[in-house]
């Protein structure tokens, strides 16, 4: 076996073994149900346009506003998992609905669990973070 010959089978050994993890990525996308996003995307992004468009260009920050995309999108990610977990477990979920990521086992009940924590943990996080950096008040930051 020559050297191009060589090297052609490690990049298909190493294309086939990254084939199943990008599937699983896209897998933990699709439970995020990534379209719904917008639902909580939109009223974020046009209170930062007022807020940007009303005050002092000088006083708008863009990391406030990055973390607080983070959080918006966490939180919300988690939400959906969340709610394709229980809808699962209590029968609501079957051959016709819509979220079929547990239906059609593309996700184990675990990993559905274990994404949801990750993502309250990080909506958390992030929260934590707006705390320390935005001079809203916590009560403001927590609506």
């Amino acid at each position: 076996m020559g050297n191009g010959e060589a090297n052609n089978v490690q990049k298909n050994s190493t294309s086939v073994n990254n084939k199943p993890k990008l599937m699983k990525l896209s897998s933990y996308v699709l439970a995020l149900r990534p379209w719904s996003l917008s639902a909580s995307l939109v009223p974020t992004l046009l209170g930062s346009a007022i807020a940007y468009k009303c005050n002092n260009i000088s006083e708008f920050s863009w990391l406030t506003l990055l973390f607080t995309l983070f959080t918006v999108v966490s939180v919300h990610g988690a939400g959906n998992v969340v709610n394709t977990y229980f809808d699962y477990i209590k029968g609501i979920d079957g051959r016709k609905s819509d979220d079929r990521i547990l239906v059609d086992h593309i996700l184990s009940k675990d990993e559905v669990v274990t994404l949801g924590v990750m993502l309250y943990a990080a909506g958390c996080l992030g929260f934590i973070s707006l705390v320390g950096i935005s001079p809203a008040k916590m009560e403001h930051l927590a609506l």
